[in-house]
């Protein structure tokens, strides 16, 4: 699905009749969209300080799957990897019970829209797995079976809620499930010791969010 159609398809959610944004309706929801990567000419922005010290990035942004320039393809998957991911999505789209990649520190702002966290402390996580500690529950507010997951109802949730022009921190380690609650909610942005935006121009409300964005953290 090209990113144009995604975003028609966004627009008729919202368009559409309140139950096309009810968690019972599928709803499209963009995830690890690595555009900084795939458009590194679009520079929309300057890295702020504060997210300049970016380990993983740093060594993705220098990598080569091959030495030989003439083999070097720039746009292959390998060479298009980076940890700086867009997501976008209607009200009822969410993200799946997970802790980030490589147990790394990472950063999400919301640019527009609402968002729920629910974060479990990494003392908890066993509650959140089989009896062998290999399967995780996928979705915590579907009907969890008590004896796959015996834990599970133990498990103690901490509460968010991120408003547009804010920024979550997430530790190290901490298992977390994101719902998007407003309809729209369409951009967020996940850093892994990074800041990124993205500019819309399908979107004439959005350069106006992110120059407000910009400059509540500057």
């Amino acid at each position: 699905m090209l990113v144009s159609e995604f975003i028609g398809r966004c627009l008729q959610d919202v368009e559409g009749s309140a139950v096309q944004c009810s968690n019972s309706h599928s709803v499209p929801y963009l995830k690890d969209w690595h555009f900084v990567k795939e458009y590194p000419e679009y520079v929309a922005y300057k890295t702020p300080i504060f997210f300049c010290d970016d380990w993983l990035n740093l060594y993705l942004d220098n990598y080569r799957m091959h030495t030989d320039s003439d083999k070097y393809q720039e746009n292959n998957e390998i060479c298009c990897s980076d940890y700086r991911f867009v997501y976008m999505g209607v009200k009822g789209s969410w993200t799946p019970l997970h802790a980030d990649v490589f147990r790394s520190y990472s950063w999400s702002a919301n640019v527009c829209g609402k968002k729920r966290w629910l974060f479990l402390d990494p003392s908890q996580h066993h509650l959140v797995f089989d009896r062998n500690m290999k399967n995780c529950v996928y979705n915590i507010f579907d009907e969890v079976s008590d004896s796959k997951f015996p834990g599970f109802k133990k498990a103690i949730w901490l509460e968010c809620m991120q408003e547009a022009g804010e920024i979550i921190f997430v530790p190290s380690g901490w298992y977390h499930q994101v719902q998007n609650l407003v309809c729209p909610s369409f951009l967020c942005l996940s850093m892994l010791y990074t800041y990124t935006l993205l500019l819309l121009k399908s979107f004439p409300t959005i350069p106006l969010k992110l120059e407000s964005f910009m400059d509540q953290i500057k």
